[in-house]
């Protein structure tokens, strides 16, 4: 398994940060979504034979398909800096709920998106961030878990919750 240390720069290799990793990013989740009402538009259009619905239902699975893989990758990269060179502060988990999406309604409640809460604290400033898991992902945390957070030190907004780095998920 991964082990990532407190201490900076951290060995993660790229391929890393695109393996089966936990975290889900907001904006893909909503490229996914789209992707689910496009083909709902292409299935009933299809149905009614209405042919610009059809048309339309296809560009938007296409066009969520190639900003959701631009989005995953880009926003990755940029977890990827964070991971590898961000300094690392003690941080808590303050919260966790469900992220009800409509695309997950058939999937198994482990494969679910909960969104979890936490913060920390750079030079007496506190910040709170939000983290989308898989449900399997955000049963490993409680509320009130102190964990280990790196953050972008030129924008410390940014930041990644290190055990989150190399949780895999398992199904």
């Amino acid at each position: 398994m991964l082990q990532l240390t407190l201490k900076t720069p951290r060995d993660y290799p790229t391929i890393e940060i695109f393996k089966k990793r936990v975290w889900r990013l907001k904006s893909v989740l909503f490229c996914k979504e789209l992707i689910f009402w496009a083909c709902a538009l292409i299935s009933l259009s299809f149905l009614m034979n209405w042919s610009l619905g059809t048309f339309l239902g296809i560009c938007g699975v296409f066009l969520a398909i190639i900003f959701g893989l631009s989005l995953h990758i880009w926003l990755n990269l940029k977890r990827l800096a964070v991971i590898r060179t961000g300094l690392a502060v003690k941080g808590q988990i303050t919260a966790k709920k469900n992220q009800p999406y409509f695309h997950e309604l058939l999937r198994a409640k482990a494969h679910r998106s909960m969104m979890m809460q936490y913060r920390y604290e750079v030079e007496g400033q506190i910040y709170t961030e939000n983290l989308s898991l898989c449900r399997c992902a955000s049963d490993k945390f409680e509320i009130g878990d102190e964990v280990d957070v790196a953050y972008d030190t030129k924008n410390p907004k940014v930041s990644v919750l290190l055990r989150v780095a190399v949780l895999v998920i398992p199904h």
